[in-house]
């Protein structure tokens, strides 16, 4: 609850001194906002896929600690192994997609936001040449404020994201603790 009022008494004090970062910070906001809503549903996606793949890799290992001297009798040992390599080949697979993907969010979220961020530091360079009135001390405290709020969106909205990754996992341990044995 703290981080979001840190955020509006810093872009209030932003607005204050200097006006021009308004239209920053709110372009900055909006482009964040949508580019979560984008990329939220295949970051879930890949975390689905991580935990389903895992459901078959756990029975193998359970199949096979349970069935050890079935496997010695039969001499099964080399097929189960094939499987369970081919089951823990593609969860590792799946665990390096839904990885790859949330690193992207980051970095694309991170570069894109950081190039607005940027760009309204140069115009404000620009407004603050041509005003003659303005404290070259003020635009760099509002330069400052307006690159804290920019790091903490996007710290919010990357933990917000692994937070609702974090929920599919437990709505996935709770639908796997409900079935029917």
């Amino acid at each position: 609850m703290e981080m979001p009022l840190i955020m509006i008494v810093m872009a209030v004090n932003i607005f204050q001194i200097n006006p021009i970062f308004i239209v920053v910070a709110v372009l900055d906001i909006i482009f964040m906002v949508l580019y979560f809503w984008y990329c939220k549903r295949p970051t879930l996606t890949s975390k689905e896929l991580d935990l389903k793949s895992k459901t078959p890799l756990f029975n193998s290992l359970n199949e096979m600690a349970a069935g050890l001297v079935s496997l010695r009798i039969y001499h099964q040992k080399a097929n189960d192994l094939k499987k369970f390599a081919k089951r823990v080949n593609q969860s590792f697979q799946a665990n390096i997609s839904f990885w790859f993907v949330s690193r992207i969010f980051g970095l694309y979220l991170s570069y894109v936001s950081n190039l607005i961020v940027l760009f309204g530091l140069l115009l404000g360079l620009y407004w603050l040449s041509r005003d003659d009135g303005t404290d070259i001390g003020l635009y760099g405290v509002s330069a400052v404020f307006l690159i804290q709020i920019n790091d903490l969106t996007q710290w919010f909205l990357r933990q917000l994201l692994s937070f609702e990754s974090l929920m599919v996992s437990a709505e996935r341990s709770f639908k796997i603790t409900k079935l029917q044995s």
